[in-house]
């Protein structure tokens, strides 16, 4: 059994109770060959118990191990002596409870504090080059590319690169990866994957929440720094790459780097929902976007005159994460004959419900009637489970050493260029009520540039899940 002590910097916040406290209670729920101590770090006066009961649900003995294994340490990350008492805390943790010394530091914070923390975890020895030490980094890195690049100047020269884990939470969801094996192991998509048969290629992920807590960081980086640098741009990256000679972590990086680095953004639009200013830490007159619907090109063979439309919002009326390669009527002239129909497409539903759905058409009758049906691979309906959180998997990887949910400093500016050609636009934004499907401005942008939506998948999941 492998045995770690798992640190995070942060705990305190949002991402530490909604995702990675909950993480800890999963793998002592489901993975019986880690054992491992949490120590949690954070400028906040609280306990240990108070901190993981108000963010934990579940059965109670399992909450109260997570208790016994775990301390917390008052940590101001301007005051460097506060870093001698975490490192001490967690000599003591690893001697009492009997581990092997290797420490996984999460560091849960804004990345205008990764240098200055990093230096301070080397110079009390709580990471160590020759230790078996990780530090994950997470999302968004930077806020422009100038700042991913002295971000990153300054941990390389304190980390071997073995340790550093720029991460996108998003690349372990199962669907992703496996879109790679989709792709290239199924004879009948490879070929098609191109210009001569693709329309248009949606990227999708849009939340019903609106923005409870957060408000002073959410207002620094709105839904382009969030998300479409992040998630987005690398979903694009995965769904455009051309089939790599191998499928190692660094093989498959060059390859999207090589997306993103021909990728750019030429139209947009942007929204903020009606009462976003009124959240705590956002300023009364922001102009953040919660909203945006982007247009994107990719200057390569493959994918010219190929439009790739990303749309990404908080407080819309679905939550869906989902990937559409609508694909170009072959058979016009039996278009003609029986009427229009729908383009073929293939969805790939990344969250809520896991899933590959293929829109085909069918004749309906004996009259020539086309028919629109789906056929649909659903994770659960199939393995009788959901996927692993993402979170738990990425411990997961992380412990064994895989690289698969990292990002590399090269496709990070890449992605953060695309965002500066987005904000030397200088995109109108508009408002849009709470629930909607964003701002009415969008279906006029949408007839502009022929995007079609499908809705059908998305009303068929939600009524699934409802």
């Amino acid at each position: 059994m492998e045995t770690w002590t798992i640190i995070i910097l942060g705990a305190t916040g949002n991402l530490s109770r909604t995702r990675l406290l909950p993480t800890l209670y999963e793998i002592i729920k489901h993975r019986d060959d880690i054992s491992f101590a949490f120590i949690g770090g954070a400028k906040d006066q609280t306990t240990i118990t108070d901190l993981i009961q108000e963010s934990i649900t579940g059965d109670k003995e399992l909450i109260e191990t997570l208790c016994r294994r775990s301390s917390y340490v008052q940590v101001d990350f301007t005051k460097p002596e506060s870093f001698n008492e975490l490192a001490k805390t967690i000599i003591k943790t690893e001697k009492e409870q009997n581990l092997s010394g290797k420490r996984l530091i999460y560091l849960s914070l804004s990345s205008q504090w990764y240098c200055s923390v990093t230096k301070l975890l080397k110079e009390y020895d709580i990471v160590t080059t020759s230790g078996n030490h990780r530090v994950i980094y997470e999302k968004p890195f930077g806020w422009d590319s100038v700042s991913a690049q002295k971000i990153d100047d300054c941990i390389t020269k304190l980390l071997t690169e073995e340790q550093i884990y720029r991460i996108d939470h998003y690349l372990t969801k199962s669907l992703i990866t496996s879109l790679l094996v989709t792709r290239f192991s199924n004879v009948f998509f490879e070929p098609v994957w191109n210009n001569k048969y693709i329309d248009q290629v949606q990227i999708i992920l849009s939340e019903t929440e609106a923005l409870s807590t957060r408000g002073d960081f959410y207002d620094q980086y709105g839904a382009l720094k969030d998300v479409v640098q992040s998630h987005l741009l690398q979903l694009l990256a995965y769904t455009a790459m051309e089939k790599p000679p191998s499928f190692d972590s660094h093989t498959i990086s060059n390859y999207k780097s090589y997306i993103l680095k021909h990728t750019k953004i030429t139209d947009g639009l942007l929204g903020q929902y009606k009462g976003y200013k009124e959240v705590d830490g956002v300023e009364p007159h922001s102009q953040t976007e919660t909203y945006a619907l982007l247009k994107a090109e990719i200057n390569t063979p493959q994918w010219k005159n190929v439009p790739f439309f990303i749309k990404t919002g908080k407080a819309l009326d679905t939550k869906t994460a989902e990937i559409h390669i609508v694909f170009k009527p072959q058979v016009p002239e039996l278009e003609s004959k029986a009427g229009p129909f729908e383009s073929n497409r293939v969805i790939i539903r990344i969250s809520p419900d896991s899933a590959i759905l293929l829109r085909l058409n069918t004749q309906k009758g004996r009259a020539l009637e086309v028919l629109p049906i789906s056929m649909e691979f659903c994770y659960r309906c199939t393995f009788g489970k959901e996927q692993p959180h993402s979170y738990e998997t990425l411990f997961y990887e992380i412990m064994r050493g895989d690289k698969s949910a990292t990002v590399t400093l090269q496709e990070i500016c890449h992605a953060w260029q695309s965002i500066t050609q987005i904000q030397n636009l200088s995109l109108p934004l508009y408002s849009y009520q709470p629930g909607s499907s964003g701002p009415t401005q969008a279906n006029e942008f949408a007839n502009k540039h022929g995007i079609t939506w499908d809705t059908e998948a998305t009303v068929a999941k939600t009524s699934k899940d409802s």
